[in-house]
């Protein structure tokens, strides 16, 4: 005879159960961005990459104004919601 799938088999509520996930969420939710925000070397990454951005943008727009072109690029900056999956 095969196995019955129990739901109140203890290794299928740890497997597909609420415990499992909802541990995750609130590890995605309240955990990581706490750690990121905390974190130097993140944050002065973050800094770095929106100050490329920022150059970026004011070059394009440079290359526009001696085309003699009125288009103007805005690139917003990253934020650190940016690098968190919901």
């Amino acid at each position: 005879m095969s196995k019955k799938k129990s739901y109140m088999d203890k290794n299928n509520i740890l497997k597909e159960g609420i415990v499992t996930s909802t541990i995750e969420q609130l590890f995605k939710k309240f955990i990581v961005p706490k750690t990121l925000k905390n974190n130097k070397k993140f944050t002065s990454s973050l800094d770095d990459l929106n100050d490329s951005v920022s150059d970026l943008e004011k070059h394009i727009n440079d290359e526009y104004k001696k085309m003699g072109s009125k288009k103007r690029v805005n690139i917003k900056p990253y934020k650190l919601k940016d690098f968190i999956r919901k």
